[in-house]
């Protein structure tokens, strides 16, 4: 294999699970409703935080399209799976981006 070693130094950055109090709690409440470990939990994040938005936004009575468009652009301080929600002027709602290296051939954490 040619390539043994080709990503060494490199680094790039990814949206990671936090490691605080609202992720144990998530995963304990995943594992207990599921009764198995929660895989790729990234994702699982991001569709409990999507499906939560949107159900919080239909509780106040959203009737149409643009209603919703309004009410999802006005998230605050909304609890999501690993941390506070809150949506930014484009509609999202930012999450941490951790970078990365590799070092020995191993993805190393280096800072958030």
């Amino acid at each position: 294999d040619t390539s043994q070693g080709s990503a060494e130094g490199i680094y790039y950055t990814t949206v990671a699970v936090p490691q605080n109090s609202y992720t144990q709690e998530f995963v304990k409440k995943y594992k207990s409703f599921y009764q198995r470990e929660p895989q790729e939990l990234i994702f699982i994040e991001f569709g409990y935080d999507g499906a939560r938005i949107v159900l919080d936004s239909l509780s106040k009575g959203v009737q149409d399209s643009q209603e919703m468009k309004q009410v999802l652009y006005q998230v605050q301080s909304l609890q999501g799976a690993f941390n506070v929600l809150t949506m930014n002027s484009k509609g999202s709602a930012p999450k941490l981006e951790s970078v990365f290296t590799v070092l020995n051939g191993k993805e190393t954490f280096v800072k958030e």
